[in-house]
């Protein structure tokens, strides 16, 4: 087990003259050990790091298409729940 980590991108174009910041919940969810919620809440658990993840993708693809002189950050909180 790590750790929960705040990991924060930034991309900072020469003459940047707005922020932007994309937030993501990121929590990796052990499937194995005790559950304490019924089987038919597990499910919508295993998509909880998809907040992090899409907003990882869409910051790279922002950064390699170029960002029109704004600056962009990207904060993902990221935690295991095991």
């Amino acid at each position: 087990t790590e750790p929960p980590a705040l990991c924060v991108l930034s991309h900072v174009p020469d003459g940047a003259s707005k922020k932007v910041c994309l937030v993501g919940k990121g929590i990796v969810y052990d499937t194995g050990g005790l559950a304490l919620k019924p089987k038919e809440g597990m499910c919508g658990m295993k998509a909880d790091m998809g907040g992090a993840a899409g907003l990882l993708g869409a910051f790279e693809a922002a950064v390699s298409i170029g960002t029109g002189g704004t600056a962009l950050h990207c904060a993902l909180c990221l935690a295991e729940n095991a």
